[in-house]
């Protein structure tokens, strides 16, 4: 049975001119997610999640 793997981004609230460190965090996101599947796991991964609501 797969294990359940739930990973999340913050959204991309940009009040400065956009830079690496913004898409950073979407690359490492995908990156774990797609190691997980890799693995069998059942993984959902939201990308834009306000983190601080």
């Amino acid at each position: 049975m797969p294990k359940k793997f739930y990973i999340t981004a913050a959204i991309p609230y940009v009040n400065a001119p956009p830079h690496i460190g913004h898409a950073l965090e979407f690359i490492q996101v995908d990156a774990v997610a797609r190691f997980h599947k890799l693995l069998g796991d059942k993984v959902t991964a939201l990308t834009g999640g306000d983190e601080n609501a």
